[in-house]
């Protein structure tokens, strides 16, 4: 390992991905003509193996800075499913973080981690107006 080699905040080397190895779809299979003409003819036709993931995660997608509040948004989502008080909470304090998000000009990432919460308190926060009508219409 050279002195000079990225690493990320746990000491790790950061390995980049060429452009050409941007995606997360895996290697193509070989062609049916050249799996059927034999081993040796399939071996050649298949790709060399893609470089490794970079090491560092990117817990926002693309690099963005993670907005503040996106994790709690959606932790406060799934929470909402065990603890439905939680629910309005989750929807609108999500709402919020996605407005942050779009006003950013695309420097804040975490969206979807944003909308998932909204959208787990929204759902779950809707369950509860249909409880409460459906107790409330048997009395």
């Amino acid at each position: 390992m050279g002195d000079g080699e990225r690493r990320d905040a746990f000491g790790n080397p950061i390995v980049e991905r060429p452009a050409s190895h941007a995606g997360f779809a895996p290697p193509l299979a070989p062609a049916p003509a050249a799996a059927a003409a034999g081993p040796e003819a399939a071996s050649a036709a298949e790709e060399p193996p893609a470089p490794p993931v970079a090491t560092r995660l990117r817990s926002s997608g693309g690099g963005h800075e993670l907005a503040d509040g996106a994790s709690v948004a959606l932790a406060l989502g799934v929470g909402s499913l065990l603890f439905w008080p939680v629910a309005p909470i989750a929807w609108f304090y999500g709402r919020r973080v996605l407005r942050r998000i779009d006003a950013s000009g695309g420097r804040l990432g975490g969206r979807g981690m944003a909308l998932g919460g909204t959208v787990l308190g929204a759902i779950v926060t809707g369950l509860i107006v249909l409880g409460v009508i459906g107790v409330l219409s048997h009395h």
